[in-house]
């Protein structure tokens, strides 16, 4: 299945974080940068992030590299809700 080849035009798709394991050995890092161009292409609007990695990939992660990228993906995903939800409200 290709996510790429599911992206239709005018929908509003939900904010992206794409975490690209530069060591991966089974996908190309190249892949998400297409998939994130046609997002937002096809949805303008939409904000896309990309989160790179050199110490990340298919049977090649570090705890360390793993628990950074947990934490980034954490905060960006606090910081997406709260607007959604809250941001009139938060301080």
């Amino acid at each position: 299945m290709d996510p790429y080849q599911r992206v239709r035009d005018g929908v509003d798709y939900p904010p992206l974080l794409l975490n690209v394991g530069l060591a991966d050995q089974r996908v190309a890092p190249w892949n998400s940068g297409k998939f994130a161009a046609r997002v937002s292409h096809a949805s303008p609007r939409t904000p896309v992030l990309i989160r790179s990695d050199t110490d990340i990939g298919h049977f090649a992660t570090s705890y360390n590299s793993l628990a950074l990228q947990f934490s980034d993906v954490y905060a960006w995903l606090e910081a997406t809700l709260r607007g959604d939800s809250a941001g009139a409200d938060a301080p």
